[in-house]
């Protein structure tokens, strides 16, 4: 910070004269020497005389000279009968220096004869100039210090850094309150006197005294050389802003690059604006950032320097050969009296008093309940106060802070506090995270222990914050699953899945040393599993989002930027973990407090859609379609900690040459393989052109309580339960008129589909889930399958949701051991028979939400009163290999070896029921399987005609189908070899009972 407290040195042609607080200054001394250099340079020595207290880089912050003497060439280099043989030296003398005070020479050779007085850009030394310095000079009242020498020994390696402006706003808040990215590069000038072909930011450590890295601000950014500030241009109290450079991109090479190698050369990089100023003349605080113009310092490790705007920006010049634009432009932080709402109160850590506070970062967040913060949400928080570490006061207990949050808009807020103990928080997505050690908490309601919402009004004292956290472990630092890319085509309609693991990162900033995934139920302030995205699944921890990056950074670190609006949108994909793996282990009652459980892996579901979520207050607005481009998949736990991919860690963020290669099995040291932190979640162009066919209409449902509807079309050579939808429409229960909706399946090609519709009353329908998609839940709606011909326009269909659904068809089987398969015995005989026992297996033991009670395999009511068992379709389809029993085996032609079954009608001679009605039936249940029922099937159309086959011996699958279309399938996605192995562990005995039923299959023994 003190780097920019001096100005720019005073100029004498060799005797200098000083006046003190405006007056002469008190017997002044003398300092005589004699500069000395051995080489070929020419030109005149030019030297720099600095107080020691204000030494340039890297010996001191300070850039400006006391004064400035010259020794001509002619007289450094006058010998003339072997000019070429050296060493060479001339005498130089200063007078009139104020006495009282020690001092430092810098010298150096003007071999490019560019150095001129009178322009700022030109008085320090270029490429290839010979340079060197003194020792230290004390200089008392009338003393003459002689035999000083000067020997100019080294060879300055870089031009100056000349530099632009290249991105971010010109104009800041002087109330700013979060540091702003800006964005230097180096300038080529062609004016004259200042064309800088070797200029370059030489990228260097700041370290410390012992060679230590350091953080001065501790903000996990190292300190680097070069060291940037904006120093205010005119003013009453002259004022300085410090930058951070952003080492990022060059950080593995730093760090290793010995002590006498050059600098990493850069022709660009990013700054940090510190939301902070200092008085120039004491480097005292400023209460506020004052208003006005600055200009951008730029100082190198060599004491060069460059700011901007410069002389050569000054429009008088414009029409002379020193005159360049971009020299001219300044960084403006605008007056304005800031918003007049605060609150405050005081951080309190009560705990372990040897915990050292670190800054205290205070964040006050709308409290939207379509943008939640961390850890429900991704919201930004609206104003942030950053206590130093100095200002926190220990005590016998723990320590305090008092905190201001001013500037705040009128209205309702959530206030947390995080303590940044270990000193590496920073606005950089790749630390912008707690980490193991540090404290969280937040503002909480007593009798509830959850967050409060404050209301902000005026000023809002004494709302305390009580650091109750202390993180036991790291961020989730994860990557992709798989080599290859994660996407899907713009015109996706079904979710599509894809893996997290958890991966270390051993990158010098950001450290993840053995990360793990928390998984656990988010919960209501009742401590009942909610569902808040609506995918019929309970939802969990850690919280997934993906957002939209802005296509013109290939680093993937830019949110998405409108072109119209030119203002920074937060739009979104839906995603979010998959429970099912884990729901079983999180003893889902409500008020329980079962422990997280820790795993590597995790399945996301994205669905294919896009929100705008970037209205405060209002719900996330369903755009028209996805976009194509990239995605940030952002992932965050219970505790906040947060972890984002493409980060500054990912490859695509780094310079190449500290990138290794992806297949490299070893690397250098000053590399590192960080390919998995580039990549992002890609939506690709369309998979087809655009097809002008489409379904629309409205869908009707009676419905009390509407949770969400769904509308799909199949096509009808691709039915379900197998078929997936070509088109797909999803409508909130709040979306619905007086019981109505309207819906539109678009892009749809000329042919006949199958349109139907689910009106979701209990919140637990989940496409993305077929145990829950293929037998929706008992009350929940459907409308009866409409077959529909689609030419190249829109067909109107209206739909009516009218058939409540009856329990679900869930079953067992009945004759399994533990799980076991079960054998099927035909002992060459036409006919063999197996028991189900109906049972509710999506219990509370299983679902978090809306978990059922019951269960029944619905017949319909013939008109004799009795139940119909040919209105169940039973089916036994032959499996592939794996263990999971998933997959039907399929053959060249795509059919698949289907046993077909009948339901034993014996069993329901005595039972009446109301004709037109439902029966469920329940208990043990008897079916018929007949070996002439053995055929070769098209599963996606059952127009197809089934091919009479011989009864082929194998492991089935068992798919029971209710006269209501729900069907029940096992083996299903609920057997525990699916669950996660250390869910499967945690998971109660009297749940893993359960669960082992829906793993068993038939073993078909002709």
């Amino acid at each position: 910070m003190g780097t920019l407290a001096c100005g720019k040195p005073g100029v004498a042609p060799g005797l200098d004269q000083y006046t003190c607080d405006g007056g002469p200054c008190a017997a002044p001394g003398v300092i005589r020497g004699q500069v000395v250099y051995d080489g070929p340079a020419r030109g005149d020595a030019i030297l720099l005389l600095f107080d020691i207290r204000a030494l340039p880089p890297p010996e001191g912050n300070g850039t400006g000279a006391v004064a400035v003497a010259r020794v001509k060439e002619s007289a450094l280099f006058q010998r003339t009968g072997d000019a070429g043989a050296g060493p060479f030296s001339a005498p130089f003398t200063f007078t009139q220096v104020p006495s009282g005070r020690s001092y430092r020479i810098r010298a150096f050779i003007d071999a490019t004869r560019e150095f001129v007085p009178v322009f700022d850009y030109a008085q320090q030394p270029r490429a290839g100039d010979p340079a060197g310095t003194s020792g230290d000079i004390a200089v008392a009242p009338a003393q003459t210090v002689s035999g000083i020498e000067v020997a100019l020994t080294q060879t300055v390696r870089y031009d100056p850094p000349s530099f632009e402006l290249a991105g971010g706003s010109r104009t800041l808040d002087q109330d700013m309150d979060q540091p702003y990215r800006l964005k230097l590069r180096i300038a080529r000038l062609s004016v004259q006197g200042a064309r800088f072909d070797g200029a370059h930011f030489a990228l260097e450590l700041d370290r410390d005294a012992q060679g230590n890295r350091r953080s001065t601000f501790n903000d996990g950014l190292d300190d680097v050389f070069p060291r940037v500030f904006l120093r205010q241009i005119a003013g009453l109290d002259q004022a300085i802003v410090p930058c951070r450079t952003i080492s990022t991109p060059v950080l593995p090479a730093l760090v290793n690059l010995a002590p006498d190698a050059p600098p990493i050369v850069q022709d660009s990089i990013d700054v940090l604006v510190e939301p902070l100023a200092f008085h120039a003349a004491d480097l005292s605080p400023l209460p506020r950032i004052p208003a006005g113009k600055y200009q951008v310092v730029v100082v190198q490790r060599s004491g060069q320097m460059w700011t901007v705007p410069n002389d050569l920006g000054d429009e008088a010049n414009a029409a002379t050969p020193y005159y360049a634009p971009s020299q001219g432009e300044s960084i403006a932080f605008a007056s304005g009296a800031p918003l007049p709402n605060s609150v405050s109160g005081t951080v309190v850590w009560v705990g372990d008093p040897s915990i050292k506070s670190g800054n205290i970062v205070v964040q006050a967040y709308f409290d939207d309940p379509y943008d939640p913060p961390p850890p429900v949400g991704a919201a930004s928080p609206v104003r942030v106060q950053i206590i130093p570490a100095a200002a926190v006061i220990p005590d016998a207990q723990g320590f305090r802070a008092s905190y201001r949050i001013g500037g705040l808009p009128q209205g309702t807020y959530l206030v947390q506090a995080l303590d940044d103990v270990d000193g590496n928080f920073s606005t950089l997505s790749l630390l912008r995270t707690p980490t193991r050690g540090d404290l969280v908490g937040a503002i909480v309601e007593p009798s509830t222990a959850r967050p409060a919402a404050i209301a902000v009004s005026g000023d809002v004292t004494g709302e305390d914050v009580s650091l109750a956290l202390r993180l036991p472990g790291d961020p989730p630092a994860f990557e992709v699953d798989g080599a290859g890319a994660v996407q899907m085509p713009a015109d996706q309609v079904t979710p599509l899945r894809f893996a997290l693991r958890a991966r270390p990162l051993s990158f010098p900033a950001g450290k993840a040393a053995a990360p793990r995934f928390a998984v656990q139920l988010v919960r209501n302030s009742g401590g009942a599993a909610v569902d808040t995205d609506h995918d019929g699944l309970p939802d969990v921890w850690p919280r997934v989002f993906l957002v939209r990056l802005d296509p013109s950074d290939p680093s993937g670190l830019t949110q998405y930027v409108s072109p119209d609006l030119h203002t920074t949108r937060r739009q979104m994909i839906p995603a979010a973990v998959d429970p099912t793996p884990f729901l079983p282990a999180l003893q889902p009652q409500p008020g329980g407090n079962a422990p997280p459980v820790l795993t590597d892996k995790l399945s996301i579901v994205v669905r294919p859609a896009l929100f705008d979520a970037g209205t405060p207050g209002a719900p996330p607005q369903r755009l028209p379609s996805l976009q194509p481009g990239t995605y940030r998949i952002v992932l965050v736990a219970q505790t906040g900690q947060a972890w984002q991919v493409p980060n500054e860690a990912g490859s695509a963020a780094l310079d190449p040459a500290v990138v290794c290669p992806e297949s490299a099995l070893t690397c250098n040291p000053a590399t590192v393989q960080t390919q998995s932190q580039s990549r992002a979640f890609r939506v690709g162009l369309p998979s087809h052109p655009v097809y002008t066919g489409a379904i629309a209409g409205s869908l009707t449902a009676n419905a009390g309580s509407i949770a969400s509807a769904y509308v799909f079309a199949y096509a009808a050579s691709a039915q379900p339960p197998f078929g997936a939808p070509l088109s797909a429409d999803f409508h909130l229960g709040t979306e619905f008129q007086g019981g109505k909706v309207s819906y539109t399946l678009p892009n749809l090609p000329s042919g006949d589909y199958l349109v139907t519709a689910v009106v979701d009353t209990r919140g637990d329908f989940a496409p993305a889930a077929p145990v829950f998609a293929m037998a929706p839940g008992a009350g929940s709606l459907v409308a009866a399958p409409v077959t529909v011909t689609v030419g190249a326009s829109v067909v109107s269909e209206d739909l009516l949701a009218s058939a409540p659904m009856p329990p679900r068809p869930s079953f067992q089987l009945a004759a399994a051991s533990a799980g076991a398969d079960v054998d099927l015995a035909f002992n060459g005989g036409s006919l063999a028979t197996m028991q189900i026992q109906i049972a509710a297996v999506l219990s509370a033991k299983v679902a978090a939400v809306h978990p059922d009670t019951s269960a029944g395999l619905a017949l319909a009511c013939g008109a004799n009163g009795r139940p119909t068992t040919a209105s169940v379709s039973i089916e036994l389809i032959k499996l592939l290999s794996d263990a999971t029993g998933l997959a039907p085996e399929l053959d060249a032609q795509g059919k698949a070896t289907v046993l077909s079954g009948f339901l034993d009608s014996t069993e329901f001679a005595s039972v009446s029921c109301t004709p037109g009605s439902l029966y469920p039936a329940s208990g043990l249940l008897t079916i018929g399987i007949p070996t002439v029922a053995s055929a070769k099937v098209d599963l996606l159309d059952p127009r197809v005609a089934p091919i009479a086959v011989p009864l082929a011996a194998g492991r089935y699958a068992l798919s029971v189908t209710s006269a209501a279309g729900q069907t029940w399938r096992i083996p299903n996605q609920l057997q525990p070899a699916l669950l996660d192995p250390a869910a499967l562990i945690a998971t109660p005995a009297a749940a893993q009972i359960v669960l082992r039923t829906q793993q068993a299959a038939v073993n078909v023994m002709p």
